[in-house]
């Protein structure tokens, strides 16, 4: 049975759109492979007239990755072991948790209301009912065995996540470099495409994936842009208020403004520890922590990211704006990495039907 035009192309992109839905679970992987090959291309082909090997300028770029990463984990996980040391120290310091968070609780509001809460909403150890009141076992109440067992699975979780998100790294360097090396014979095989019998579904699909490829290295431009200006207001607002480390807290906050929405409570939660546990800090410090992450996203939400994203990939910023509410509410987390590339895309060369550039 013979298929007609418009149900040949129905049936391609029904196949690929198929084909998207079954890897949705590798789509992390692919998205920082793609991200590390776009920029490793762009590096590659301005080093490649400088270096005498073709092979010798991935390898460069692919070892300033690993440099970089080498640099970021001996400046933090010796800061980290020793924060972490002294957290505990501090701790210690006290008969339990509760009293612990009781003394930061005096220190951030004053001995007087801290007292005067403490009597109307504090509780007495269970153990000993006539013991003073304490305002953090009041605010927080008793931790039960299975709300311990339930915060070492939501631990147990989160080290999965991040476990399998340093796997999905260096497997996207590793793809990436092997990328870099065969551009020539990758290309040639994508062309060979054309004279296949998969020839209809390349004409079909290969020059939209193609201008979709373009629009998202320009979205990550963007949102690069974005990142270093998020990164030095915030470094700028943890220097006002004292906050300790600011130069890895900083990276840390770059490297998260490329994480959709769960960027900004994982970069956070670090800065607010720290406000909490150094010298003079407690709630207030971590308070206006919040406060300052919170103006500082608000203008990256409602500025930034209408201003740079529409200026980069040429759209109204409130169309952009609508677009990653949209694509939030519909998608989840991972639609805000798509949804501006791809608003472009249908908007210009389908609604549009502008021809994809050369």
């Amino acid at each position: 049975m013979n298929m007609g035009p418009l149900h040949k192309k129905l049936a391609i992109w029904g196949g690929f759109i198929l084909i998207l839905y079954v890897l949705r679970d590798f789509f992390p992987l692919f998205f920082m492979t793609f991200v590390l090959s776009y920029i490793g291309l762009t590096v590659t082909r301005k080093l490649e007239p400088h270096v005498p090997w073709p092979w010798l300028a991935p390898t460069l770029f692919v070892a300033f990755l690993g440099g970089l990463l080498a640099v970021f984990g001996m400046l933090t996980v010796p800061r980290i072991t020793h924060e972490a040391r002294s957290f505990q120290e501090r701790v210690a310091e006290h008969p339990s948790w509760h009293d612990f968070l009781d003394s930061k609780l005096k220190s951030s509001l004053g001995p007087r209301i801290s007292d005067a809460l403490a009597e109307e909403i504090g509780e007495a150890p269970p153990t000993d009912p006539e013991a003073v009141k304490s305002l953090a076992r009041g605010l927080l109440g008793q931790i039960t065995e299975e709300d311990r067992r339930r915060y070492l699975r939501s631990l147990a979780g989160l080290g999965k996540t991040i476990w399998r998100g340093i796997v999905y790294l260096f497997m996207s360097i590793i793809f990436s470099y092997l990328f870099l090396l065969s551009v020539p014979a990758f290309s040639a095989g994508v062309r060979a495409l054309e004279t296949s019998r998969l020839s209809e579904a390349y004409r079909e699909v290969g020059p939209s994936i193609a201008q979709f490829a373009k629009l998202m290295g320009r979205a990550f431009e963007a949102q690069t842009l974005i990142a270093v200006a998020n990164t030095a207001v915030t470094a700028v607002g943890m220097a006002l208020l004292g906050i300790p480390n600011i130069g890895i807290l900083s990276v840390a906050v770059f490297l998260c403004s490329f994480i959709p929405v769960a960027g900004v409570f994982i970069s956070t939660a670090p800065i607010c520890l720290a406000g909490l546990i150094m010298d003079g800090g407690g709630l207030r410090t971590a308070g206006g922590v919040v406060l300052m992450v919170a103006v500082v996203h608000m203008v990256e939400a409602y500025v930034l990211n209408p201003r740079i994203y529409g200026h980069h990939m040429k759209m109204n910023p409130l169309a952009v704006l609508f677009g990653l509410v949209l694509a939030e509410h519909l998608v989840g987390v991972w639609g805000l990495v798509i949804a501006v590339p791809l608003m472009t895309y249908v908007w210009k060369h389908v609604v549009l039907g502008e021809a994809a550039n050369p």
